[in-house]
């Protein structure tokens, strides 16, 4: 089994523009990890600045940082907390109710963050782990490797996936809280299959072109509007 300082490698997840992800154990306790592991030299100060964003955060839904190391061959490893489950994408089609538990846990995530002075800025199917599409299954929000901490009207994205990139960030503007937001609403779109009316008006509202007119957590608060069709949601259920 190959290692990496003190972790056995146990699988690779996956691979993105700077870096590769792996399953790793560490060797002395045993604690599962997710060790990113940058590409090229270059991507070092990326790896490096993700693992500052990281050291900041304390939340159930989003990775804990365990350490940065020096990899022996070269370049830097982040080791962090290891997200069980699948990726969203994985799961799909998800029904009406699936999607509204899954997206207010990510909603969760996002607020935390936004309080925090950090937009994501990544959002999309293949960044949300999820342990189960039912009531109670645990949902990260992963890979900030192109987070931006308290964007100003310089800021530019660092990167992003098009299909679920807000249209004010493909066009040069600062990132915004409000394009998390847009950019959860594609990802529930990618993997929600269905046509409740409720669910649809919220995708609706938080993918409008202007960021200016999508819900925002100081007036239509996003996560309290999903709630609410989550419960309702549930009451239909209750009754058949």
């Amino acid at each position: 089994m190959k290692r990496l300082g003190p972790y056995f490698v146990i699988r690779a997840l996956g691979e993105g523009g700077f870096a590769r992800t792996f399953e790793a154990r560490h060797a002395l306790s045993g604690v599962e990890t997710c060790l990113k592991v940058s590409v090229r030299e270059m991507d070092d100060a990326l790896l490096l600045r993700e693992a500052r964003v990281l050291a900041s955060l304390r939340h159930p839904s989003l990775p804990a940082l365990r350490e940065v190391f020096e990899h022996p061959g070269g370049g830097l490893v982040l080791a962090m907390s290891f997200a069980k489950g699948k990726t969203l994408d994985l799961h799909a089609p998800l029904d009406a109710l699936q999607a509204v538990r899954v997206g207010a846990k990510v909603l969760r995530a996002l607020a935390y963050l936004h309080k925090g002075g950090i937009v994501h800025g990544d959002v999309k199917p293949r960044n949300v782990v999820v342990e189960s599409v039912e009531k109670g299954g645990d949902v990260v929000l992963v890979d900030l490797g192109l987070a931006s901490v308290r964007p100003d009207e310089r800021s530019r994205a660092l990167g992003w996936s098009e299909a679920f990139v807000a249209p004010e960030v493909r066009r040069g503007a600062p990132p915004l809280p409000e394009s998390d937001l847009y950019s959860l609403a594609r990802t529930l779109e990618h993997v929600y299959q269905g046509d409740e009316p409720l669910l649809l008006e919220w995708l609706s509202a938080l993918t409008h072109e202007d960021p200016a007119r999508r819900p925002r957590w100081d007036t239509r608060d996003p996560l309290v509007w999903l709630e609410r069709i989550g419960r309702s949601l549930e009451k239909e259920v209750t009754r058949v």
